[in-house]
């Protein structure tokens, strides 16, 4: 949970959000085997 945080802390500092907008982070782990297979599109 701590580097959901402090990636958390990092976008947020870096953008600006502004009033009446919401923000939603998301974070997917992948087994080793399964990455680079296209399993996640943003």
């Amino acid at each position: 949970m701590v580097l959901f945080e402090q990636l958390q802390t990092q976008y947020i500092l870096a953008k600006q959000i502004d009033k009446g907008e919401y923000l939603h982070l998301h974070m997917l782990a992948v087994a080793p085997e399964y990455r680079g297979k296209k399993l996640l599109r943003t």
